[in-house]
């Protein structure tokens, strides 16, 4: 474009606000479009030329806007200015589809070239939401409006809110904004009317950038501030003189909340209500709540004390209110109604339930009466019925209304004078059974008046009383025990009476017969006897002891009676009887678990190292009871038998008729026949004496295993020197252990003229621990001098071979004594009468006390030599 080159003088500024004036008031569009002609249309031409440039244009007085100087220049035929032909007229009228004159082309490209930094604007936030808010609450949001353009300011028109009932713009300075990131700000409020959502609501603002408009989207939702779940409390079942009903306040904005108590349109008595803490009302009958997180719930707990009788009506008021207590919104209120039509209330909700209430007794014709008081609180009359008084339920028929008080009235006056109307309904109670009775209800059913009910709980009873039984079960007074016939002096297990306070109330005092009051018979009692605690018991151990063979008839009498009564005892009696028999020695016998009697038990084979178990019971035949002492195993095998004599121990009686079992183990320790005895020793009577239950033999066979026992000698040769006719000082023998399995020794044999005594090692048989040893004490007692020869042979369980000591004795001749002392002899010492007396008794001696030492063996279950060998 060949555009002669026009000077810019001191009128540029005034062509230049001719131009935006021409923009403004035409379209942010034609800038737009001349924009792109511009960039398509002339710099396709003139890339390089400075002439026609951005606001280069020559300002003269004669130039009525920039649009009618290019439509000089370019148009063909104008008369300002020299005219431009073709290709400039072509490419323009081409760009206006043809037209001629080429206004509209020229006057998109004069609006850009006039006005090359059009304003842009840009609104932040695009959209603001303000939640939920209470109603008539308000909240507001501030929106922001940027100039990004760098040449001209943006210009604001208007700024209008799409909903004008719930938004409100509440400040706005935009009107021109520089360019530059120049901004303004315009503030909306939002105050929801009505409980709703109210989103997608807009503000508009016109100006004069890129679009005319800017648009922020409003959302926000109006809701109830605070809720109460009832407005109204009607406190006619509110049992007399008072009582609570709740309301609860939802709590929407977690707002500071005031509830006060105020006056009522009629019958007003608020002073009459009151609130629980923790809302409890100030001087001024108010509470302020603090706040708190939305959605919280605040239970008014309202009680209701009549002050008079008769309608006593209130108010609560509930409001929100801000920091410094102003209201805010709406108030709510609760109605309170105290009192209202007829009333009819009563001072209690149950009867004969009071812990001081006592049991009334079932088996006896014993009632209990009790009252409940009804009084007319309300502003109408009671009127009473045939029907208003009624007992039901479980166990009804128990109780009775007696025809006294409110039964035998018509009704009651209203309850507004004073005093207070009332009457009294007496009830009856007379159990047919044991504990509580009910609940039975006693209904009061006015005509118009809430219905009352009154819980009927007596408790039926049974007073202190002795109840006796034994094994047989319960016994009756009068009863008879009869111990049958006894020796005297055996051993019999006791009765065992029980004693119970068969009551369920109250304790039971028992008195005991004096001890020894009753002939034959001994009392022993638990100390709990004494004092008996409802359905508490005891035990009472009755033994017969006859003294003599007689008959021992008796009675036992138990004396009780209530605790800390001074009535008098009531008496629980036994006929006793017994009759002493002379004693008797009680027979034991071996028994199998069915209760056979065996005389022998056999265990047939075990493997050596894993024991056979069996077991067999030592049965008591009677007459009387006996003692256990002793139970073992002896015999040459009898360390093979091991034994569990717990239930046959030591102490342990054996009344006649009963066993005891002892469990048996066979444990053979090495290969072979193994024999034992198993014997048991007991007492019986006074004094006592010994009873032995008759041998019983154990036999079993080891299977298998080794043995490596190995018994050494401390010498193998002992040498004795002693005077004939006297022993010789003992010498020890030490044996040995020296295997790895333990040795079974089983007895000795020793020739004569030497004696071998156990020093350290047990009685024979006997079993030597591995590695272990003992001492024999070995003694020689020749009868004439001279040299003597003689063996020890130690017999081991399971071996063939002996362990042999040789033994070797040196005699010297005894002392020639005939020459001094007194004889009434003739100096033969063999035809002596004094030397024989003297061995006679000496030989008796020996005698008893051998005699003496086996009867002790006996008894205590330990085999003689003899028994041994």
């Amino acid at each position: 474009m060949n555009i002669v080159a026009l000077r810019v003088g001191a009128a540029r500024a005034i062509l230049a606000a001719s131009l935006l004036v021409a923009v403004t008031g035409a379209s942010a569009q034609n800038w737009v479009n001349g924009k792109a002609q511009y960039n398509t249309i002339c710099t396709n031409c003139h890339n390089s030329n400075t002439t026609l440039s951005l606001g280069a244009f020559p300002a003269t007085a004669t130039l009525g806007s920039s649009a009618s100087y290019l439509q000089g220049r370019f148009n063909e035929g104008a008369a300002v200015g020299s005219q431009m032909g073709s290709p400039h007229t072509d490419g323009l009228r081409t760009a206006d589809g043809g037209n001629s004159p080429i206004n509209a082309t020229v006057a998109d490209i004069a609006a850009y070239i006039g006005n090359p930094d059009f304003p842009t604007a840009s609104l932040s936030p695009a959209s603001y939401s303000f939640g939920s808010l209470a109603v008539t609450a308000t909240d507001t949001r501030t929106f922001t409006l940027t100039n990004n353009g760098t040449g001209s300011p943006l210009l604001v028109t208007s700024a209008v809110l799409s909903d004008t009932t719930n938004y409100t713009i509440t400040a706005n300075n935009c009107v021109s904004v520089a360019a530059g990131g120049g901004t303004c700000s315009i503030t909306v409020q939002f105050r929801p009317q009505s409980v709703a959502t109210f989103n997608a609501r807009t503000l508009t603002i016109s100006h004069n950038a890129l679009g005319g408009t800017s648009t922020g989207t409003l959302n926000g939702t109006g809701i109830v501030p605070f809720s109460v779940s009832a407005t109204a409390l009607d406190f006619t079942p509110v049992t007399a003189p008072g009582g609570v009903l709740a309301t609860i306040v939802t709590d929407n904005k977690g707002d500071r909340i005031r509830i006060c108590r105020a006056a009522a349109a009629t019958f007003s008595f608020p002073n009459d209500f009151s609130l629980d803490p923790p809302f409890t009302l100030d001087g001024s009958g108010c509470f302020t709540s603090t706040t708190g997180a939305p959605g919280r719930t605040l239970t008014l707990n309202v009680r209701f004390g009549a002050g008079a009788p008769g309608p006593r009506n209130g108010v609560l008021t509930i409001q929100r209110v801000d920091a410094v207590g102003v209201g805010l919104g709406g108030v709510v209120q609760v109605q309170l109604q105290g009192n209202p039509g007829p009333l009819a209330t009563v001072n209690a909700s149950s009867l004969f339930d009071d812990p001081a209430d006592p049991g009334v007794e079932v088996d006896n014709d014993n009632t209990l009466d009790r009252t409940v008081t009804l009084f007319s609180q309300g502003s109408a009359p009671l009127v009473f019925a045939g029907s208003t008084f009624t007992i039901a339920g479980p166990n009804a028929a128990e109780y009775t209304l007696l025809n006294t008080g409110c039964r035998a009235l018509a009704g009651l006056a209203d309850g507004t004078g004073s005093p207070q109307p009332s009457c009294a309904l007496t009830v009856r109670f007379n159990p047919s059974g044991i504990g509580r009775r009910g609940p039975a209800i006693l209904t009061i059913a006015v005509a118009g008046a809430p219905t009352r009910t009154v819980l009927l709980n007596g408790l039926g009873i049974l007073g202190p009383r002795l109840a006796v039984s034994n094994a047989g079960g319960p016994l009756a007074s009068g009863a008879s025990l009869n111990f049958g016939a006894q020796t005297i002096g055996g051993l019999y297990p006791p009765r065992l009476l029980t004693l119970t306070n068969g009551g369920t109330l109250g304790n039971l005092e028992v008195a005991m017969p004096a001890a020894g009051s009753i002939p034959g018979y001994t009392l022993t009692a638990d100390a709990a006897c004494a004092l008996l605690v409802p359905a508490a018991s005891c035990s009472v151990a009755l033994a017969f002891a006859p003294s003599a063979t007689q008959a021992y008839p008796a009675t036992l009498v138990f004396r009780s009676r209530p605790a800390g009564s001074v009535a008098a005892y009531d008496n629980f009696s036994l006929a006793l009887a017994g009759d002493g028999t002379a004693s008797a020695v009680p027979k034991l016998v071996w028994t199998d678990a069915t209760g056979t009697p065996i005389t022998t038990f056999g265990f047939g084979n075990a493997n050596v190292g894993t024991p056979a178990s069996g077991s067999v019971r030592l049965r008591n035949d009677g007459p009387g009871g006996v003692t256990m002492s002793l139970v073992n195993a002896v015999g040459v095998a009898a360390a093979q038998f091991v034994l569990d004599s717990s239930a046959c121990a030591a102490g342990t009686p054996v009344f006649e008729g009963t066993s005891c079992a002892v469990g048996l183990l066979f444990a053979p320790g090495s290969a072979g026949a193994k024999t034992a005895t198993l014997q048991a020793v007991s007492s019986a009577g006074s004094p006592a004496v010994s009873v032995l239950a008759p041998d019983f033999t154990l036999t079993g066979t080891g299977v298998g295993g080794t043995t490596t026992a190995s018994l050494l000698a401390s010498s193998n040769a002992l040498a004795f020197s002693a005077t004939a006719g006297a022993k010789s000082l003992p010498l020890e023998l030490v044996v040995t252990n020296g295997g790895t399995t333990p040795v079974q020794i089983t007895g000795y044999d020793i020739s004569a003229g030497w004696t071998v005594d156990a020093k350290t090692c047990p009685q024979a048989p006997f079993s030597l621990a591995a590695g272990a040893e003992c001492a024999l004490s070995l003694t020689y007692a020749p009868q004439s001098p001279g040299s003597s020869q003689g063996q020890l042979s130690v017999h081991i369980e399971g071996q063939a071979t002996t362990l042999d000591v040789a033994l070797s004795g040196s005699a010297a001749p005894q002392a020639d004594v005939s020459s001094g002392g007194c004889t009434i002899g003739d100096g033969n010492a063999r035809t002596d009468p004094a030397l024989w007396l003297l061995v006679l008794l000496a030989g008796g001696v020996l005698w008893w006390r051998r005699r003496g030492e086996r009867r002790r063996l006996l008894r205590a279950g330990i085999p003689t030599k003899r028994q041994q060998r």
